[in-house]
C-alpha cells in the first residue's frame, strides 16, 4: 500500500503547483488589464494644438494601466457644458478639462450633483490643477521689461482663469520694474483680429508687444510686418509659434511644458478616482514646468527636448 502513497502525494503536489501557478497567472493578467474607467478630455480649441498635452495624458494612462481617454476638441455647434453633458450621458466617470469659461465649467459640474471626479487645467483654486500662471507671467514680464520702451499687453476679454492670472501677474511685475504699460483689447474673432493688429503695428505705437495666449501670439506674429522693430513676446507652444520664433518674428516665448501638465493632470485625476498611483514609476512625469525660450537658446539640448518631446 505504501508504494502507491508516494506517487499519489507527488501527483497531488504537482497538480496543486499547476493550479497555484494558473491562478497567479490569471491574477497577473487581471492586474495588468486596463482598468474599466471611462475618462473624457475636453479641450479649448483644436485638438492639434494640444498634442503634447495629449501625449502626457496617454503616458500616464499606460503607467496606470487604464484605457486611454476620449479627447474632444472645441465644437462650433456645442458649448463646453453641452459637451460635458453629452459625455456624462455616454458614461464618462472622470474628466480632464481645459475650460473656455472656468467659472461656468466649475458651476456646471457642481450642479450635476453626480460628484464626477474632474481636473480643471486653468490654475484656479477650485478643484483644479495649478498651472504656475503667476510665476510664468512674472518671468515673462522681467524679460519684456529688459527691452525698454512702452509695453502693450494684448487682451481678449476671456473668462478663462489662466488668462486672468497671467494678465494680473504680468501687469504687477512690469509696473514693479518701472515699465510703461498699456493694454490693447482684441477680443474679436476671425480675420478682423489679424487685420486690426497689422494696422496697429504699422503705426509703431509700442516697442514691445506681449500676448498671453498661444492663439493670440500666432495671430500677432503673422500680422507683424517683416521690417518691424517691435519686440514680440508671449505664451506659446504650437508649431506656428516655434516657426515664428525660429524666423525672428517672435523675440521670446514662455513655453509651458504641456506634456508634463497632461501627465500630472492624469495622475491627479486617477487619485480623485481612487486609482492606485503607487504603481507609477518614481520620477516618471517629473520635468521642468516651463522655460523662457528665445532664438538664441532654442536649440540647446534640453530646450530641444522640451520643444520636441518625441526626441530621444
Amino acid at each position: 500500500m505504501k508504494k502507491y502513497i508516494r506517487p499519489v502525494v507527488f501527483a497531488a503536489a504537482c497538480l496543486s503547483f499547476i493550479i497555484i501557478m494558473f491562478l497567479l497567472t490569471k491574477s497577473e493578467e487581471i492586474t495588468n488589464r486596463p482598468r474599466n474607467v471611462q475618462i473624457s478630455v475636453i479641450l479649448s480649441g483644436s485638438r492639434e494644438r494640444w498634442r503634447s498635452l495629449e501625449r502626457g495624458i496617454y503616458q500616464a494612462c499606460g503607467e496606470l494601466k487604464i484605457e486611454k481617454p476620449f479627447v474632444a476638441e472645441s465644437d462650433e455647434l456645442l458649448s463646453q457644458t453641452e459637451q460635458l453633458n453629452s459625455e456624462i450621458a455616454k458614461g464618462a466617470n472622470g474628466f480632464i478639462i481645459f475650460p473656455e469659461d472656468s467659472r461656468e465649467t466649475s458651476e456646471y459640474l457642481l450642479q450635476t450633483g453626480l460628484n464626477i471626479p474632474a481636473v480643471i487645467i486653468d490654475g484656479s483654486e477650485n478643484d483644479s490643477l495649478p498651472a504656475n500662471n503667476a510665476e510664468m507671467a512674472a518671468a515673462l514680464a522681467e524679460s519684456a521689461a529688459e527691452s525698454g520702451g512702452k509695453i502693450t499687453l494684448l487682451t481678449i476679454g476671456s473668462r478663462r482663469e489662466d488668462l486672468r492670472q497671467r494678465a494680473d501677474a504680468f501687469s504687477r511685475r512690469a509696473r514693479e520694474l518701472g515699465a510703461e504699460l498699456s493694454t490693447l483689447d482684441i477680443g474679436f474673432d476671425g480675420d478682423i483680429r489679424g487685420e486690426y493688429l497689422a494696422v496697429y503695428f504699422s503705426k509703431g505705437q509700442s516697442e514691445t508687444v506681449v500676448a498671453l495666449d498661444n492663439d493670440v501670439l500666432e495671430v500677432a506674429a503673422a500680422a507683424l510686418p517683416g521690417n518691424s522693430k517691435i519686440s514680440l513676446y508671449g505664451f506659446g507652444n504650437s508649431d506656428k509659434v516655434i516657426y515664428a520664433l525660429d524666423h525672428g518674428r517672435i523675440k521670446e516665448i514662455c513655453f509651458q511644458n504641456e506634456f508634463s501638465l497632461g501627465y500630472s493632470a492624469m495622475i491627479a485625476l486617477a487619485e480623485k478616482m481612487g486609482i492606485n498611483t503607487k504603481e507609477v514609476p518614481v520620477g516618471s512625469g517629473d520635468s521642468i514646468a516651463y522655460r523662457l525660450i528665445s532664438r538664441e537658446n532654442m536649440y540647446d539640448l534640453e530646450t530641444e527636448r522640451l520643444i520636441f518631446p518625441l526626441m530621444p
